[in-house]
């Protein structure tokens, strides 16, 4: 019954019709309504966060990157090993910045919005969990050396795609919204591989920041 009850005022006097009420089911990782209501609301939020950050550290340079893994059969065992992978890989940017334990082409990432996303190869019947990542950076990533970074972490995978972002009507909307699009993709996954993926995620944490993005969370709090 998702959706299917809306309640509008109709406020004649201003000639304005408005929504204030919907009724929603709120799982995400089924219902395509709600993950795109989810997706958007993420979008807007971290659009404020990210003007106010480039409007005190202008010379940032936007990035999208994408982190895989190798597929697998086993969803829970995949999700958890890329999950562990990129914590290993954010630990290690952590210690070269506030340690000096070494340099890693991701402690130029200086704050980072993130979303794990699955999909499902219904010919090999194996998963393909992977990480978007919108982040902002002191100086340009060296590609191959963040490959080789995540293949030494993973042990499995290489592939790695960084991509300069630029902004399209003026913002980074489409951006982020590349990054909190559908954790899972309804529209090539049958219903029971959706399920079957729902039933594994719906505890876990899908979505994060940390540097910038996370301080400026504080800092508004405080406010």
């Amino acid at each position: 019954a998702c959706a299917h009850y809306m309640l509008f005022r109709d406020y004649f006097t201003l000639e304005q019709v408005k929504l204030v009420d919907l009724k929603r089911c709120q799982l995400h990782l089924l219902c395509p309504f709600c993950a795109a209501g989810r997706a958007g609301n993420q979008v807007s939020a971290y659009s404020d966060k990210l003007g106010l950050i480039l409007a005190q550290n202008p010379r940032l340079k936007p990035v999208f990157i994408t982190l895989t893994v190798k597929n697998g059969s086993d969803l829970v065992e995949r999700f958890e090993h890329l999950v562990e992978s990129f914590k290993t890989m954010n630990d290690r940017r952590r210690d070269s910045m506030k340690k000096g334990r070494g340099f890693v082409e991701f402690s130029k990432v200086k704050g980072a919005v993130f979303s794990y996303e699955v999909t499902f190869n219904e010919v090999s019947k194996e998963w393909h969990p992977h990480l978007h990542i919108f982040g902002l950076l002191d100086s340009w990533i060296d590609r191959d050396m963040l490959c080789a970074e995540w293949l030494e972490i993973t042990g499995d995978s290489h592939v790695v795609d960084v991509r300069r972002v630029r902004k399209v009507n003026g913002s980074y909307r489409e951006a982020f919204q590349e990054v909190f699009k559908y954790a899972l993709k309804f529209s090539d996954m049958s219903l029971s591989s959706t399920l079957e993926a729902y039933l594994c995620l719906k505890l876990r944490r899908l979505q994060g920041s940390f540097g910038l993005f996370r301080e400026i969370g504080r800092a508004s709090c405080r406010e």
